[in-house]
C-alpha cells in the first residue's frame, strides 16, 4: 500500500494490462461517425484553395486563377510584377472560358494535329486520316487487324480492356505523335496475336442479364513474350510509311504502364525526331536521333548504371531528359555518381559538354527551360537541410553556373513537370511556374501542419513579390482533423534516417496504450508519406490515415529504404529483396517510436495496403508474422508467376531466370529460381495472424486468379483467413463505403479487440 501511494503521489497511473481474452466491448457508432467524417472525400470540400492553378495570360506577366469561395468561386487576375490583384476584363473572361473549355476531357477518338485541320484515328487496326480540306476519311494503312495494328491499345496497356469493350468506342491511337508540320505522324505498330487470352469473368453483368460473361483479355504472364512494339512514320499526304530503325530487341519490352519510349521531340522543320528509351529490364537508357525521311536512327547517348538506369528518381514521373536548341543539345539525368543530377550533351557528337548540377542532393523534376537564355528551372530535394523530401525550385545556367535557390520557404514546393506522367499520386496539377518573360515564378507551398500558400518571387534575386492566396482550412479543423506529427528514426541498419508521419485520434490520451496500424504503399516506385497539407488530410495511401486513427489507433506511415527521392544507394537498397520490400525498416521505425512513446503498443501492430501496398501487407504477414498481427491485403500481387511481365518487379528483383538459363518459362508450371521468394503460395504455413484478402473480379491491374491461387494454398494448408470477393469491380474498389467499413470492422475486431457497431453504412462510393 505504501509503494502504491508513492506511485500515485509521483503522478504515475498504472493501467490494467491488455487482456486479449476478455469479451470484446461494443464500439459506439458515434466513433465510426467521427471516423467517417475524416475520410478523404468527406474532407475535400472543407478546405478551399488548397492548390491554386495559375494560368499566364498570353505573353504577359499576369496570370489568372479560380478562387474558391464559401459559395461558388471567382476569377482573379494577378500582376506577377507587383502582386496586385483585379477582376478580369470581359475580353479576358472570354479567354479564360476558352482555356477551361480546352482543358475539358474529350471523348473523341481523333488525334488532331497542331494545325487543327486534320487528325488520325484507328479503325479495325488501321490508321485513318480525316482532313477538313478533303472531306471523307482516308485509310493510311490496310494491313492492320484488331490484334496487330497501328495505334491499337494492347490489352495490358492501362488495364482497361473491359471498359473499352463495354463502351464500344475506339480510343485515340495509343502513343501517336504529330510532327510540327502537321503532316507526318509517328505511330506504333503493335502485335499481340501471339499473346494468350487471360479470361476475366463478369459474374454479374452490368447490362442486367443473368448469364456470366467472359472477357478474353490478352495478357502475357511472367516468362511469356509480351506484345511487340515498333514505330512507324507515316506521311498523311502521300500515305508513305517508313519503319523506324531501332534496336527493338535490346529495348524494354512492352509493359503494363509504359513502353520503352518515354518522351519524344521533333526538330522545328519536322525532319528529325528524338526518342528517349529504356533498355531491357531498365538496365540501360538511350537517346536516339531519327531521320524522318528514311527512318534511320543514330544513338546519341547510351548509359548503363546497374542494376537499374533511372531517368528520374521515380519512373512514374516524366523523364528528366530534354532535347533543346532545335536538336543541338540534350539535357540528361544520371545517377552515375550516386545522386540524380543533370548533364548537358552535344547531340551531334554525343559528347558530354558539362555537368549542370552536382552534390549530395537530388534533382527531382525539370520544370521549365529558357533555351534562349540557356537557363533550366528544376526542383530538387536534400540540398537545404531538414526534411530531405521537401522540393525546392532552383535555376541554373546550361553550363552549370549561377545555381540559385528561388523558393526558400522550409516547406514542400508543389511543382511538377507538364509532360508525360505514368502515374501521379501527389495531388498536384502541373502548370507553367515561370512567367513568359522569365522574370517571375509562381508556386504553391505547404507542410503537413501548414495550409498551402501561393507565392510569387523574382527570378533575378529570389525576392518575394507577394503571397496572394492561402488555403482556408477552418472547416477542416472544425471537423476534428488534426495534422500528423513528423518523426525521424533510424532504419534497420542503425545508420540511415527514415522520415515518417504519425496520426493520433482527436481524443488522444497519452496515458492509454494504443495499437498501431502501418498505413503504407511500400512500392519501390514512389515515396508516399505526406509532405504537404493536401497529402496530410487527403491521405496519400489508399486509406485516410486520420479516419483509422479516429477509431482508436495510432497510424504510422514511413518511407523505407528502397523507395524513391533519396540517393541511389537508398533507392536501390532492396534490389533482389522485393519479397521483404523494406519491411525491416518499418519494424525498426515502429519499435523506435514505441521505445520513446509509452502510449504505443508494439505488441499490437497491424498493416493495411492496396495494390503494391496490398503486396507489402501480405509480405509483412508472411515474412514477419511475429511482429505484424493483423493485415488487410487489398488487390495484391501475390504469386508473381501469375502476374503479367513488368519492370515493377523485374527491375527491382532482377529479371526472371529459368532452369534453362533463359528469361522465357520453359514449362507451364516452372517458377524462375531467383523469384521463388516472391511466391506467396509456398509460404502459407508461415501465416499466424489475422488476414483479410480483398480482390476485384475484373481487376486487370492485379489479375484475380493469382490471388485465388494463394487462397487455394491457404485452404490446402487448413489456414484461417477472410476474403472479400467483389463482383464487377476493377482495381479502384478501395474507395467504396462498403469496403471501407469491412476494413474498419476487421481492424477494430482483431487489433483493437472491440466489437464494431452493427450495420453501420459509410456513405462513400467511388465506382
Amino acid at each position: 500500500m505504501k509503494n502504491l501511494l508513492c506511485a500515485v503521489l509521483a503522478g504515475i497511473v498504472v493501467l490494467p494490462a491488455f487482456d486479449a481474452g476478455a469479451d470484446p466491448v461494443a464500439m459506439d457508432a458515434a466513433v465510426y461517425a467521427r471516423a467517417e467524417a475524416l475520410l478523404g472525400p468527406n474532407l475535400e470540400p472543407k478546405v478551399r484553395n488548397v492548390f491554386v492553378v495559375p494560368h499566364w495570360l498570353g505573353s504577359s506577366d499576369e496570370f489568372w486563377y479560380e478562387r474558391q469561395l464559401k459559395s461558388g468561386s471567382e476569377m482573379v487576375v494577378v500582376d506577377a510584377a507587383t502582386g496586385r490583384t483585379r477582376a478580369p476584363s470581359a475580353t479576358e473572361l472570354d479567354t479564360i472560358k476558352q482555356v477551361k473549355a480546352d482543358q475539358a476531357p474529350s471523348d473523341s477518338n481523333i488525334l488532331l494535329a497542331s494545325s487543327g485541320d486534320r487528325g488520325v484515328f484507328v479503325q479495325e487496326g488501321n490508321l485513318w486520316v480525316t482532313a477538313k480540306s478533303t472531306g471523307a476519311p482516308r485509310a493510311l494503312t490496310t494491313d492492320g487487324s484488331a490484334n496487330a495494328g497501328y495505334g491499337i491499345w494492347p490489352d495490358a496497356w492501362s488495364a482497361n480492356y473491359v471498359h473499352r469493350e463495354r463502351s464500344g468506342k475506339d480510343p485515340q491511337p495509343v502513343g501517336a505523335e504529330w510532327a510540327p508540320d502537321s503532316r507526318t505522324v509517328l505511330v506504333p505498330y503493335i502485335d499481340q496475336r501471339h499473346v494468350a487470352a487471360y479470361p476475366f469473368l463478369e459474374s454479374v453483368p452490368v447490362d442486367g442479364s443473368f448469364r456470366p460473361k467472359v472477357h478474353p483479355v490478352r495478357i502475357a504472364l511472367v516468362g511469356e513474350k509480351p506484345a511487340t512494339f515498333e514505330w512507324r512514320l507515316i506521311d498523311t499526304d502521300t500515305g508513305k510509311l517508313r519503319r523506324v530503325d531501332l534496336p527493338y530487341d535490346k529495348l524494354l519490352e512492352l509493359q503494363q504502364d509504359m513502353t520503352a519510349f518515354r518522351d519524344v521531340w521533333w526538330s522545328k522543320d519536322s525532319k528529325r525526331l528524338y526518342l528517349v528509351a529504356h533498355g531491357s529490364n531498365m538496365e540501360s537508357a538511350s537517346l536516339f536521333e531519327i531521320e524522318v525521311a528514311t527512318g534511320a536512327s543514330r544513338t546519341v547517348i547510351q548509359e548503363s548504371v546497374p542494376p537499374r538506369t533511372d531517368l528520374n528518381s521515380t519512373s512514374y514521373n516524366p523523364v528528366n531528359v530534354r532535347v533543346v536548341r532545335d536538336g543541338r543539345e540534350a539535357i540528361w539525368f544520371s545517377q552515375r555518381d550516386g545522386w540524380g543530377h543533370l548533364y548537358r550533351y552535344d547531340v551531334a557528337t554525343g559528347k558530354q559538354l558539362n555537368r549542370i548540377t552536382t552534390g549530395k542532393w537530388l534533382v527531382r523534376d525539370i520544370i521549365d527551360i529558357d533555351e534562349q537564355r540557356g537557363v533550366i528551372f528544376f526542383t530538387a530535394s536534400g540540398k537545404e537541410g531538414g526534411n530531405p523530401y521537401y522540393r525546392y525550385l532552383y535555376r541554373a545556367n546550361f553550363d552549370g553556373s549561377n545555381l540559385k535557390l528561388l523558393t526558400p520557404e522550409k516547406a514542400d514546393h508543389l511543382l511538377a513537370p507538364n509532360r508525360r506522367f505514368v502515374l501521379s499520386l501527389d495531388g498536384i496539377t502541373a502548370h507553367p511556374a515561370v512567367s513568359p518573360s522569365g522574370k517571375y515564378v509562381v508556386y504553391n507551398f505547404s507542410r503537413v501542419d501548414e495550409p498551402t500558400r501561393l507565392a510569387i518571387r523574382r527570378v533575378s534575386d529570389a525576392g518575394l513579390v507577394a503571397e496572394v492566396e492561402q488555403a482556408d482550412a477552418t472547416e477542416l479543423y472544425a471537423a476534428g482533423w488534426r495534422p500528423p506529427e513528423e518523426f525521424v528514426v533510424k532504419a534497420a541498419d542503425g545508420v540511415t534516417d527514415l522520415w515518417g508521419t504519425l496520426y493520433k485520434p482527436s481524443d488522444f490520451d497519452p496515458k492509454r496504450k494504443y495499437p498501431i496500424i502501418d498505413a503504407q504503399y511500400a512500392s519501390p516506385l514512389i515515396a508516399v508519406v505526406p509532405r504537404h497539407f493536401y497529402g496530410a488530410y487527403r491521405g496519400r495511401q489508399p486509406i485516410a490515415p486520420s479516419s483509422y486513427a479516429e477509431l482508436g489507433f495510432i497510424v504510422v506511415s514511413v518511407d523505407a529504404r528502397g523507395t524513391t527521392f533519396r540517393s541511389k544507394a537508398f533507392t536501390q537498397a532492396t534490389y533482389g529483396k522485393l519479397n521483404r520490400i523494406g519491411l525491416e525498416d518499418h519494424i525498426a521505425a515502429i519499435k523506435a517510436l514505441a521505445a520513446e512513446r509509452p502510449y504505443l503498443d508494439a505488441d499490437r501492430v497491424g498493416i493495411v495496403g492496396h495494390s503494391y501496398g496490398g503486396f507489402a501487407a501480405l509480405r509483412a504477414m508472411l515474412e514477419f508474422p511475429e511482429f505484424f498481427k493483423v493485415g488487410i491485403s487489398s488487390a495484391a500481387m501475390v504469386d508473381t508467376q501469375g502476374m503479367y511481365a513488368d519492370y515493377h518487379w523485374s527491375a527491382f528483383q532482377g529479371p526472371p531466370v529459368y532452369s534453362d538459363g533463359s528469361g522465357r518459362r520453359p514449362t507451364p508450371t516452372e517458377i524462375a529460381g531467383n523469384w521463388q521468394s516472391l511466391n506467396a503460395s509456398s509460404m502459407v504455413n508461415k501465416l499466424q495472424g489475422k488476414l483479410l484478402l480483398q480482390l476485384g473480379e475484373l481487376d486487370e491491374n492485379v489479375p484475380p486468379a493469382q490471388i485465388l491461387s494463394f487462397v487455394s494454398s491457404l485452404i490446402a494448408a487448413n489456414k484461417d483467413f477472410e476474403m472479400l470477393y467483389l463482383p464487377d469491380r476493377n482495381h479502384s474498389f478501395i474507395g467504396e463505403g462498403y469496403v471501407m467499413r469491412r476494413n474498419w470492422d476487421f481492424m477494430v475486431r482483431n487489433l483493437l479487440h472491440r466489437e464494431p457497431p452493427r450495420e453501420y453504412d459509410i456513405k462513400v462510393d467511388r465506382r
